[in-house]
């Protein structure tokens, strides 16, 4: 099949199917050789044979999904829409093999394979929110998607199983105790409630292999109580540089080595859980962050009103910044990206909050809102220093400062970058206006003109 010998790779399934006719991994790649040829309906009835067969058979759902999720050409040269009700008809059905309403598994799969499951959820979030036109739709699935990797092995039989609130509140802890001096009387209420002795209640417990998700769990309801007085009926606003931020998991996961919990095992006899063999966290991780954003998009976006809350045992986490910020630590701590940091940038410099944070020489220092903003600019940057969109916010911040040949050199690079961005063309001629220089703003005035002929900012220019 790979060399495009599609005929002796569909005589070779065939006779295997001949020896075995219900051998899954032959009637998925004679699905291949059907989708390849263009016999799509033929493709379609193997792969579906195939999950019938074997449900957890990954490569045949992915399969039939991409082809029923894609606009496809029939016989006669028409198009034919995406099918989305027959996909998420195929997911409710796999998924119900393995999963409880509430997300807990009803059989075992391998850690190995625990990513795939939770795409698959994330996919029918996804696909639900189409169908119903409506982005929060799909909450449930994404919520579930989460928790399968936050939830440890032997989720069923604890009776009282980890939820996605209980991640929220703890590495809203985690975060608090992060920035706030060991004095601190809103630390004293949080110790207090969880049962910790106030004067042990310090950052170095973030350096110790503590079950903050356990230590949270139990006392979850008391705690939110806690945090939304101070937060004024919203969780309160956490401030973290982005070196903090990429520490989260080391003390959220602590007691699972330091791991996503449902990534590791451990014996009856065994205390302290370790990774499971095999298991490499890249997937999990990314997938996991995935989630993680498509939740925090859901929060952020003002338009959104009909979910202002996340459920949390009976009780309700309003919809706030401070929410949407939990949700994006969390999201570039296990999988730093440029684009997220431009995302938190964009929050940041929004924020009027301000708080202290140790700095690299263990003082302590004033952040601000736009402080982090150029911060996380920075950091995305260091990743791809040739992101259009990062290098044009961070060019505005510098604006805004008055700081405008840095501005200027900041917009040069993002038109460097991508030369048609109609929001950078119309800044750097807007800030070069700005600056005297009248006539060579009017270039790139047309510039932005060519591109983004009804662009408010550039007519008004």
């Amino acid at each position: 099949f790979s060399i495009g010998d599609y005929a002796k790779c569909a005589e070779a399934c065939n006779k295997i199917l001949n020896i075995d006719p219900n051998y899954v991994e032959a009637m998925s790649n004679l699905g291949m050789v059907m989708r390849a040829k263009g016999a799509n309906r033929d493709a379609e009835a193997l792969w579906l044979k195939a999950i019938k067969l074997r449900p957890g058979y990954w490569d045949a759902i992915d399969n039939l999904l991409h082809l029923l999720c894609e606009t496809q050409r029939t016989p006669t040269g028409s198009t034919q829409s995406p099918r989305y009700t027959d996909a998420l008809a195929l997911l409710d059905y796999v998924l119900s093999v393995f999963l409880r309403e509430d997300g807990l598994l009803l059989v075992f799969i391998s850690p190995v394979h625990l990513h795939r499951l939770q795409n698959l959820l994330h996919t029918s979030g996804n696909i639900r929110s189409t169908i119903h036109a409506d982005v929060w739709a799909g909450l449930h699935d994404h919520v579930r998607a989460l928790e399968l990797m936050f939830r440890p092995p032997g989720s069923v039989e604890s009776g009282v199983p980890l939820q996605l609130s209980d991640v929220i509140l703890a590495t809203t802890v985690i975060g608090l105790l992060t920035n706030h001096p060991p004095d601190s009387a809103l630390l004293k209420k949080i110790a207090d409630t969880l049962g910790v002795e106030p004067s042990a209640f310090t950052q170095r417990m973030l350096e110790r292999g503590i079950d903050w998700l356990t230590l949270v769990q139990q006392s979850s309801s008391r705690l939110l109580d806690v945090l939304l007085q101070e937060g004024g009926g919203a969780l309160p606003v956490v401030l973290l540089t982005p070196e903090s931020a990429l520490r989260i998991p080391s003390a959220l996961f602590s007691a699972f080595s330091h791991k996503l919990p449902a990534l590791c095992t451990r014996a009856s006899f065994e205390d302290m859980w370790r990774p499971a063999p095999d298991v490499n966290d890249t997937d999990a991780n990314r997938v996991t962050s995935t989630v993680l954003l498509t939740i925090a998009k859901l929060f952020q976006d003002p338009g959104q009103s009909k979910h202002s809350y996340l459920s949390s045992r009976g009780k309700r986490i309003p919809r706030s910044i401070s929410l949407t910020i939990i949700f994006y630590y969390l999201a570039l701590s296990l999988q730093p990206a440029a684009s997220t940091y431009n995302n938190m940038g964009i929050i940041f410099y929004s924020i009027k909050h301000s708080s202290s944070a140790l700095n690299v020489h263990g003082h302590r220092q004033l952040i601000t809102g736009i402080t982090l903003a150029e911060l996380y600019y920075k950091k995305g940057l260091s990743i791809d220093n040739n992101h259009p969109h990062l290098l044009t916010n961070y060019a505005s911040l510098l604006k805004d400062q008055g700081r405008t040949l840095e501005a200027i050199g900041m917009y040069q690079k993002a038109l460097d970058a991508k030369p048609d961005f109609d929001i950078a063309l119309a800044n750097l001629a807007n800030v070069i206006k700005d600056s005297g220089a009248i006539s060579k703003s009017i270039a790139y005035y047309q510039r932005a003109l060519l591109v983004a002929p009804r662009f408010p900012d550039v007519i008004c220019g």
